[in-house]
């Protein structure tokens, strides 16, 4: 039996990100990502500007549940912002959808940051607004960032960024 990736059958994601006024290493960002098995996706990052390529992983370790909150382990270059760095972060997250009837998911996590050598504490919250519009906002130990995203189609999602709520930016991305 084959591993299965998203309900589509899409088993590798591809993005780009453009934000303006940031360090090198933030304005540009390329990510491929495969999903290995139902709970894990990894790949690479790529911070063209400061030739950087490094890991990115997502680990499920515990699915959400009508009573249990999602635990993901993972790892990523660090923050929007810092010249250089890994993260390596643990983040628990739970759909209100069934229990308060709103369509918000909020989360909450802890971050090493290698650019800052110490421990972060994440947190936000993703609403659906409609089946193809969603919005979040998150602040990653430090500053706080914004988003709304829109599903073009089956496979592709155009998001626009907030950075610290005020650099704008975007990101465009695709299953396949």
């Amino acid at each position: 039996m084959g591993v299965r990736g998203t309900s589509d059958g899409a088993r590798w994601e591809l993005s780009y990100r453009f934000i303006d006024d940031q360090v090198d290493r933030a304005t540009h960002r390329a990510v491929l990502m495969r999903q290995w098995t139902p709970s894990f996706k990894a790949g690479i990052e790529i911070n063209p500007l400061v030739d950087e390529v490094g890991l990115v992983a997502n680990w499920r370790v515990v699915s959400e549940t009508a009573r249990r909150p999602a635990l993901i382990l993972g790892t990523s270059s660090d923050r929007i912002g810092t010249d250089s760095g890994q993260a390596y972060y643990a983040t628990m997250s739970k759909s209100l959808d069934q229990e308060l009837g709103l369509p918000i998911a909020p989360w909450v996590g802890v971050s090493w940051s290698g650019a800052e050598d110490r421990l972060l504490y994440p947190f936000g919250a993703s609403i659906s607004l409609t089946d193809r519009l969603s919005a979040s906002v998150q602040n990653d130990g430090v500053h706080t960032h914004g988003s709304m995203s829109y599903a073009l189609a089956s496979r592709w999602t155009l998001t626009l960024l907030a950075v610290r709520l005020e650099d704008i930016g975007i990101s465009i991305g695709t299953r396949f």
